[in-house]
């Protein structure tokens, strides 16, 4: 009998694309060769995928000596609003 795992209460991916096929006789051991195939070939064929905008390097201020304000939670909550309605603004 073939498995792809032990039965669980939720279908996964490989138990749900191996079920039909295993009634059909193909193994685990194919069907994973075929994908790996399969994945290789659409990555020569496929244009590249694009990396993510970095975010920018922080700048890095020299040390004064004076101890910077500490921000209340309140603080840093209206900061974070601001940018983000900056953001939606530009979306």
């Amino acid at each position: 009998m073939f498995l792809c795992e032990p039965p669980s209460i939720y279908p996964t991916p490989c138990s749900a694309a191996s079920r039909p096929r295993a009634l059909e006789g193909t193994s685990l051991k194919r069907l994973i060769t075929r994908y790996v195939e399969r994945g290789l070939e659409m990555r020569d064929t496929d244009t590249p995928v694009s990396k993510p905008a970095r975010s920018p390097i922080p700048l890095i201020r020299p040390a004064t000596g004076k101890p910077l304000p500490a921000l209340s939670n309140a603080d840093i909550h209206a900061i974070l609003d601001q940018q983000d309605a900056e953001h939606a603004r530009r979306s």
